[in-house]
């Protein structure tokens, strides 16, 4: 799996958004906005085909895909359109910034 795919589990879109030297993937889903949610970083529709209203990534439920994870995400869940560098950019922006995002996928994340 490579920066900017995307995948469709459990109704929502996960994007691949950094990638190990040894090949493991930091992936984050999206979901709706709603009230009191983490808003570190909105998507309007249009952002992605997939986002067709107000959106939020759910940095909390971030995970650390090892490449046997990646394997089953491939047979699995549908793939997407990937992710534009800008949307990559800014989600990655918003992991950083963000109090939900483990710290250990923080650290994985690129700056700059």
């Amino acid at each position: 799996m490579e920066v900017g795919e995307t995948f469709i589990a459990a109704d929502h879109l996960w994007v691949a958004v950094a990638k190990t030297p040894a090949g493991e993937v930091v992936v984050f889903n999206l979901t709706s906005f709603r009230p009191h949610c983490d808003g570190t970083c909105v998507m309007e529709a249009g952002e992605h085909p997939f986002i067709i209203h107000k959106t939020i990534v759910r940095y909390a439920a971030g995970e650390l895909l090892d490449e046997s994870a990646q394997a089953f995400v491939a047979k699995t869940y549908p793939s997407r359109e990937p992710a534009s560098p800008q949307l990559i950019a800014k989600i990655q922006r918003g992991a950083i910034a963000s109090p939900q995002t483990p710290n250990k996928l923080k650290a994985l994340i690129p700056r700059g």
